[in-house]
């Protein structure tokens, strides 16, 4: 009676991932390189028959022959230990060091500092943008309550009337110098009745209101609100420095 060899289940798990990895950077080098299968036994130095049996996984990719692998490696830009470490965890891993880079630049640093230098500052830049950005995105989304909005209603109205206040003139004559200055913003006529409405306390907003027109003055003014923004030009009073200070903590949430 002849034995046969029954392969346990932990094993045949185990050949399973390996030859998909090994599919996977099969896959990848073609892709990469617009390589046909044929293309790249040529590259490897195997027959069209042989590159089947990887794919089939007739064939262990740990039973390659090193030459082999170090050609797929070259196919992909790394190397043949990032090939088996791939197998191994299914991902690249990068096999330099900090000592590796610190050789590096102390071998070559005079020749090549400047460009490592700018690669750091556009890497820096790159992830500083990705924060504003990532940022921006996650205060776009975030809409106000009705209860911010009610307060923001009631500092603007507040503001307006510190202006007033501070300028010694009627409320009339102070806003025909706010429209002007809306005017020069490039405010339409809508915008502006709004805005007057609001400062003469003859509007009632709801969160989707201010949502609404923040959303509307984005990327258009130094702050979310025009109406703000001409009155942090005028000469600094203590009334209206404090009004300005609150309503500003109100309208960047």
């Amino acid at each position: 009676m002849t034995d046969q060899f029954h392969e346990s289940p932990e094993t045949a798990d185990s050949n399973a991932i390996d030859t998909e990895r090994f599919r996977s950077l099969l896959t990848m080098a073609m892709v990469s390189n617009s390589y046909s299968q044929r293309k790249l036994c040529e590259h490897l130095g195997i027959t069209m028959g042989t590159i089947q049996k990887y794919f089939k996984g007739k064939i262990s990719p740990f039973q390659v022959r090193g030459l082999t692998m170090g050609r797929l490696a070259d196919c992909l830009g790394v190397s043949i230990d990032s090939i088996y470490q791939y197998l191994q965890h299914g991902e690249f891993k990068s096999t330099i060091s900090l000592e590796d880079v610190v050789s590096y630049i102390k071998a070559h640093g005079r020749k090549e500092l400047p460009q490592i230098l700018a690669a750091c500052s556009e890497a820096s830049t790159a992830e500083e943008q990705s924060q504003v950005l990532s940022t921006q995105a996650t205060t776009a989304d975030r809409g106000y309550t009705d209860e911010e909005a009610s307060q923001f209603e009631r500092c603007l109205s507040e503001l307006f009337t510190a202006f007033v206040q501070e300028r010694g003139a009627s409320s009339l004559i102070a806003w025909n110098y706010i429209q002007a200055e809306l005017s020069a913003l490039k405010c339409n006529d809508d915008e502006i009745g709004h805005l007057h409405d609001l400062a003469f306390g003859m509007k009632e907003l709801t969160g989707d209101d201010l949502t609404k027109c923040r959303d509307m003055f984005a990327g258009r003014f130094d702050s979310p609100c025009p109406l703000v923004s001409v009155l942090k030009t005028v000469p600094e009073k203590d009334s209206l420095r404090h009004k300005l200070e609150e309503i500003s903590e109100v309208i960047a949430v």
